[in-house]
């Protein structure tokens, strides 16, 4: 299952554009990925492509141009072969997991009023996995999260090299998502 991927690869490739995955694509340790750009005309090449190179994409279903913001929009992602998704949506999140593929819930950490209320979203959606922004929070709250909602916690954003990387996976993520190629090639820190 893509959630067991998470917990083997501390470092998540966060792709951004076409050339971010096709320099993914040549990096043999690196086994999942977040795909954060693209449209639904695309989406079938990106995913065929990762398939041949041995890859699995998690698609963050927020971001792909296209799409309509729904439930219907899920069952077209499960059906062009889409095993997990990426969203800031509860009723997507839960969307995802009755159709059968992985649901990541994406929670905007900025205070405790943020914490209460992702805590919240997480009971109600009930997703996978979590992701947390930006990845300087604190540990208090990486543990609160991780201990209530009982989810692999990954880390995103604000990570600019290898220091910010083994700082947040110190402080209890399960893995951490970024962009920055140059740490794509330390996938199992």
């Amino acid at each position: 299952m893509l959630i067991d991927l998470i917990n083997q690869q501390k470092v998540i490739p966060a792709l951004r554009n076409p050339e971010d995955f096709r320099e993914v694509l040549n990096i043999p340790s690196v086994k999942i990925m977040f795909l954060l750009f693209g449209d639904i005309n695309s989406l079938g090449d990106y995913l065929k492509h990762a398939r041949a190179a041995g890859k699995k994409l998690i698609v963050h279903f927020d971001l792909i141009e296209g799409l309509g913001k729904d439930e219907a929009a899920v069952k077209y992602l499960v059906k062009a072969g889409v095993e997990g998704i990426i969203t800031t949506k509860t009723s997507i999140a839960r969307q995802a997991k009755k159709e059968g593929i992985v649901a990541i819930q994406r929670l905007f950490i900025i205070d405790s009023e943020a914490v209460r209320s992702g805590l919240k979203q997480l009971a109600e959606s009930k997703p996978h996995g979590v992701e947390i922004l930006p990845a300087t929070v604190p540990a208090k709250i990486i543990r609160e999260i991780k201990e209530t909602s009982r989810l692999p916690v990954i880390g995103g954003g604000l990570i600019q090299g290898e220091e910010d990387l083994k700082e947040a996976l110190s402080k209890g993520f399960t893995a951490v998502s970024t962009n920055k190629t140059a740490l794509w090639f330390l996938s199992n820190v």
